[in-house]
């Protein structure tokens, strides 16, 4: 594992990574930073490699707030 900034660049080379696991990260990027972020993965990642991105379900947020369900969001 390795933590850091994909908007100041991935400190790995072209085409070296075969998988990235993005995790609650898109929604955080300012819109701007989203499509530079992308290109960034994309650089790195082999030929068939593959991108994992997870994003919160707003239908599900929406839902607990509705249901005043403060927990959800812990």
């Amino acid at each position: 594992d390795l933590c850091c900034d994909v908007t100041r660049g991935l400190p790995f080379a072209d085409g070296s990574i075969a998988a990235i696991v993005a995790v609650h990260l898109l929604q955080d990027l300012e819109w701007p930073a989203l499509l530079p972020a992308l290109t960034e993965c994309r650089r790195v990642l082999q030929p068939g490699g593959w991108l994992r991105v997870l994003v919160p379900d707003l239908e599900r947020a929406i839902d607990a707030c509705r249901r005043n369900d403060a927990a959800y969001f812990h």
